[in-house]
C-alpha cells in the first residue's frame, strides 16, 4: 500500500479524524468568509438587529413576516418587486420527458412551477463593486 503509516498499520477512522483535527489546528482561525458561505435567517436577524437597534425577537416576527408574505404571494403566482433589490416571479416549467438514471428508461417528468429571482440594477452594481 503506497499510503501506509511507517509503522506498517492501516489507518483508523479516529486516526485519521484525529489528523484532520491536528491539520485544522495548525492552519489557524480561518476568515469569515470560509466559515460561513451563507447567510441563514439567524444571522439576518442579528445583523438588522444591531444595525437598527431593535430587538432581536421584533426583527425575528418582521423577517419571518416578510418571508411569510414572500410565499403567499408566489403560491397565489403573482410577481413580487422589491425596488433596489429585484423580482421574484413564478415561472411555469412544461412537462417533458427525461430518463431513469439507473436504467435510461424515458419517464415522463411532470409539469411543475419555480420561484425565480432577477436582481435589480442597484442590486448588481452594488456586487459588481
Amino acid at each position: 500500500m503506497e499510503n501506509a503509516p511507517a509503522n506498517g498499520r492501516k489507518p483508523t477512522v479516529l486516526r485519521l479524524a484525529a489528523d484532520l483535527q491536528r491539520a485544522n489546528q495548525a492552519l489557524g482561525p480561518r476568515p469569515a468568509f470560509w466559515r460561513n458561505a451563507t447567510m441563514n435567517t439567524t444571522e439576518l436577524v442579528d445583523a438588522v438587529a444591531a444595525s437598527q437597534g431593535i430587538a432581536k425577537a421584533e426583527v425575528r416576527k418582521t423577517v419571518d413576516a416578510v418571508f411569510a408574505a414572500i410565499a403567499e404571494a408566489a403560491a397565489k403566482g403573482e410577481e413580487i418587486s422589491l425596488n433596489a433589490f429585484g423580482k421574484f416571479k413564478v415561472k411555469d416549467v412544461p412537462a417533458r420527458e427525461g430518463r431513469n438514471p439507473s436504467t435510461g428508461e424515458p419517464i415522463q417528468i411532470a409539469a411543475s412551477r419555480k420561484l425565480s429571482f432577477a436582481p435589480a440594477k442597484a442590486l448588481k452594481d452594488k456586487l459588481n463593486g
